[in-house]
């Protein structure tokens, strides 16, 4: 049994043992019974890897996604699809597509637009079942765009400003007695900013000095005296801005969880409070890490102790106080970091050095620290280290299952603190992390009570059509609807589906990939007054943790460490054959476009609850999306239209690059793709033959001219008709036949096919090949798995300017261990 076997199997088993519910009951429950629960709703994770940190517009993104358990990091998840899309800086979608599973990943790619301008961009990706949680645990990540042609805007000067923020240790200040107070500093940016300064009591007297000590993180130790107010002065470091901000209140009453770590594998903690205050009966110390219960210690009179975590899994461990009654009183997250996912890779290449079009074998162990080999999935990336420069402080699935996936808030550098986990420097700063980063995952301020959620959206284990049917009787409920699938070979029956007492319907299981379209039918004998109505997708609206706008200064640094000048525009590319035919139809040739209608607004104003029909569209186009010009397919009358000035649409955009042009008038001529349409019937009456869903674009066009004789007239009689002109998708075959409206084509949004790596290989005459190969990425896998001996190996060939080669493996092992391992191997130097 192979690795994807013993998955898949895995998998199965699960999916039958641990059902997922609405969880809504809140009876009373033990504190391992509230985790038992958590860790029953199967959370997810979702990781992308890229094949480079940065890119340029024309480029290709190459990417797999490692979707994982959230508490144990292992495979065993029951989602079959992901999202993952592209935002700019203004919060507009660049590019959403739907990955669907492929073994133990999810890959594909995403094709950037040369057209894209320069710019920071956000990749957001997630599962549908991951929408019923909080959105600041999708993955997102920044990714910068390079453009020559097309460089960043030069942008208004961002408003210099920055704030402060106070984490005292435990959640609560407390007066009278020292306690640590962490915070952390973000420009208007949102950003990191060094300052120092220094707090003073309302009566101005000077408690202590602070300044910042990484990433705009720090700490100090203050006693806050009874029944003052509390402020900071602070300065800048880079232009000496001050500005004041207020500490939290201090409190006569409460008690504060704080810790230390003087040894390895052990915890030290104290619970302080005020002087005089009664000691709390009944406390207890609850830890867990993620959705994992670990211990429960009844703390007596004693305000202090000591915890073993030796055997704590890596990762955040929330350490929490409750009364009696499970109610949360003071909390602390620390990270634990006992290299229980420490990996060795051992590493070799079949020489030193590589030439021009060399073919290179490189060979990877995967083992342990005690040498046992680990298995596991992983995707390899290897590419050109003189014009990419690798971040080694980026995210990366080390630091993002670990840390980064379990917190809200941007965390600069994020894999800076795991570099090496023996630095006490980068354990330190990493305290200071857990200090500045509220924990919001799990709602814990009543462990006594079983967490509700409300489920709503299911896992996408498989693929659906839903919706409703109007208009039909009680007594015809129970109908059955079928989706019939247009396939190359015709149309094929995929599902069929019962419609129920209140008229909704499901169709599954069903295989949808992109632009495929289905019919739906309505088996009823009648058909007059039923109409069908297909539930449309739905997407989360856009919520990131990672800022884009940066200040100009910032960018310009940016730019300079990772900026792509040349060879992103040299791809390799097989041999292509162009089957299809020229169209010969000569009435649609020298178009003048009065204006245009493409696919992405077709689909924007496809409303099913208000548009059955292409008439329907229509009407909505013309009154809501162009109200300034009149144009009607109601009557066969005619009006001269003004097309000597150039304007946009009513709301000042234009349409895929055409201007619209100003006109009044009536639709005097329908084509449907090449062919005009001369029915008996009316052209508003022929709309109503037509889906929206079928249509891929429409133009309005006049003075169709062929040039075939010199007073140059037009096939159409007129020079100045407004013709519409219907592209339609491939495979549409218009019929001039009654409307039937059970019956309707939909395109629901589906997945994209696998898109694999392309890479040259050298082992034929090299005129074979064009003159210069200046690829960036030479070798990307998304899914390389090590076998029983921890062993994997790739092979690929170089490009025509060796220098150094980047080589990056990361994934996660069946027991649920991310590991990640880079290393260079050498090239000629480049002439």
């Amino acid at each position: 049994m192979n690795i994807k076997q013993l998955i898949s199997y895995i998998l199965l088993w699960v999916g039958v043992i641990l059902p997922i519910d609405t969880l809504g009951k809140t009876e009373n429950h033990s504190v391992p019974s509230f985790f038992e629960t958590e860790q029953s709703l199967l959370r997810e994770k979702l990781y992308i890897h890229t094949d480079k940190p940065y890119y340029a517009a024309g480029d290709t993104i190459w990417l797999r996604g490692t979707l994982v358990n959230a508490d144990t990091h292992s495979y065993l998840v029951k989602s079959n699809y992901i999202y993952v899309e592209l935002w700019n800086e203004k919060d507009s979608l660049i590019e959403r597509r739907m990955l669907k599973r492929d073994g133990l990943c999810f890959h594909n790619c995403l094709p950037l637009s040369v057209e894209l301008p320069e710019g920071e961009y956000l990749m957001r990706a997630y599962s549908k079942y991951m929408l019923n949680f909080d959105s600041n645990y999708f993955y997102s990540h920044r990714i910068h765009i390079g453009n020559t042609t097309k460089p960043r805007p030069i942008k208004g000067r961002v408003e210099r400003d920055y704030h402060v923020t106070f984490f005292p240790e435990g959640g609560t200040l407390l007066a009278g007695i020292p306690q640590r107070v962490a915070f952390k500093v973000q420009s208007a940016t949102g950003y990191s900013e060094a300052v120092t300064g220094e707090i003073y009591t309302s009566d101005n007297q000077l408690l202590t000095s602070f300044q910042t000590m990484h990433d705009g993180m720090g700490s100090f130790v203050i006693t806050p005296p009874k029944e003052m107010t509390l402020k900071a002065q602070v300065k800048a470091v880079r232009d000496g801005l001050e500005r004041e901000f207020p500490l939290p209140t201090a409190k006569t009453k409460g008690i504060a969880l704080c810790v230390e770590r003087p040894t390895e594998g052990k915890l030290i903690y104290r619970l302080l409070k005020p002087i005089g205050q009664e000691h709390h009966e009944g406390l207890r110390l609850i830890t867990h890490c993620r959705s994992r219960f670990l211990e429960e210690h009844v703390l007596g009179s004693a305000d202090n102790g000591v915890i073993d975590i030796s055997h704590y899994p890596d990762g955040i461990v929330h350490l929490i106080v409750c009364n009696a009654n499970g109610e949360a009183l003071t909390r602390r997250l620390v990270f634990v970091n006992n290299n229980q996912a420490k990996s060795h890779w051992k590493f070799s290449s079949d020489k030193p050095m590589y030439n021009t079009r060399e073919k290179v074998r490189l060979d990877f162990i995967l083992t342990d620290d005690t040498g046992t080999p680990l298995r596991g999935d992983f995707s390899l990336s290897i590419t050109d280290a003189k014009t990419i420069k690798p971040n080694h402080e980026a995210d990366n699935i080390v630091s993002n299952l670990l840390m980064t996936s379990d917190l809200k808030g941007f965390i600069e550098n994020p894999a800076w603190y795991f570099a090496d986990a023996n630095d006490t420097l980068r354990t330190a700063m990493l305290d200071l992390v857990m200090l500045t980063h509220g924990w919001s995952r799990f709602n814990t301020d009543s462990l006594h009570r079983k967490p509700s959620y409300n489920l709503s959206f299911p896992i996408e284990v498989g693929q659906d059509i839903s919706g409703r049917v109007q208009g039909i009787p009680k007594k015809e409920k129970g109908n059955m609807i079928s989706a019939l699938a247009f396939t190359e070979e015709g149309e094929r029956e995929f599902a069929t589906g019962k419609v129920q007492s209140d008229g909704s319907f499901v169709l599954t299981p069903l295989d949808i990939p992109n632009d495929r379209r289905f019919a739906l039918k309505l088996l009823s004998k009648k058909k007059m007054g039923r109409r069908i109505l297909v539930n449309r997708d739905t997407f989360p609206t856009l919520s990131h943790k990672e800022p884009l706008i940066m200040e100009e200064w910032m960018y310009a640094e940016n730019k300079q460490k990772n900026y792509l000048t040349d060879g992103l525009k040299h791809y390799m590319l097989p041999d292509v054959q162009i089957l299809s035919k020229k169209s010969s139809h000569k009435a649609l040739k020298n178009l003048f476009v009065l204006g245009r209608v493409g696919h992405e607004e077709i689909n924007l104003y496809n409303d099913p609850n208000r548009v059955g029909t292409a008439l329907d569209l229509f009407d909505r186009l013309a009154t809501e999306r162009y109200p300034g010009y009149f144009f009607s397919p109601y009557y066969n009358s005619y009006t001269e239209a003004n097309s000597d000035t150039e304007s946009s649409s009513a709301d000042g955009s234009t349409i895929e690059g055409t201007n619209w042009k100003p006109f009044w008038g009536t639709i005097s001529r329908l084509y449907v793709n090449n062919d005009e349409y001369d029915g008996f019937h009316s052209i508003s009456t022929a709309l109503t033959r037509i889906q929206p869903a079928d249509i891929e674009r429409i133009e309005f066009v006049s003075r169709i001219e062929t040039g075939l004789n010199d007073n140059r007239e037009t096939i159409m009689g007129q020079n100045d008709e407004i013709v519409m002109v219907l592209f339609m998708r491939e495979g549409f075959n218009y019929q001039d036949e009654g409307f039937d409206p059970r019956r309707i084509v939909v395109t629901p949004f589906g997945y994209s096919e696998n898109a694999y790596f392309y890479y040259p290989i050298y082992e034929t005459p090299k005129a074979n090949y064009p003159s210069e190969d200046a690829r960036t990425t030479l070798y990307w896998n998304p899914s390389i798995q090590t076998d029983i001996a921890g062993h994997c190996a790739a092979i690929f060939y170089t490009s025509d300017f060796v220098g150094n080669f980047h080589v990056v493996i990361e994934g996660v092992t069946i027991d649920g261990h991310p590991c990640r391992f880079e290393t260079d191997i050498m090239g000629e130097n480049r002439p």
